[in-house]
């Protein structure tokens, strides 16, 4: 059967978004991991701040000096897992809104 001439089989792409102003905290304990999370990232010009544990996530986002628009967490982390490491982040927004 032939194919309209108008037919065409290009697909088009959607225009890749940048998120350059976004801060992400990579919370995984597996390097090749946070590399493959970095890579994705980079990709949308996301600035990554990667640590290796539960309480280092805590400590980051205690400590203030970084404000994160979105934090990734794996399923389980050393030291804190990532319902401690919820619980907690969330205790000091509530706290720091009082």
């Amino acid at each position: 059967m032939a194919q309209p001439s108008s037919y065409s089989t290009a697909v088009s792409l959607p225009e890749q978004k940048y998120f350059g102003d976004i801060r992400a905290l990579v919370a995984e304990d597996n390097k090749i991991n946070q590399l493959a999370i970095n890579g994705i990232l980079k990709k949308f010009k996301i600035t990554l701040t990667a640590i290796e544990d539960g309480a280092d996530a805590v400590g980051k986002v205690k400590a203030g000096n970084d404000e994160f628009d979105l934090i990734l967490m794996v399923y389980e982390m050393p030291v804190l897992d990532r319902w401690e490491v919820t619980k907690m982040i969330r205790a000091r927004e509530m706290n720091e809104k009082l």
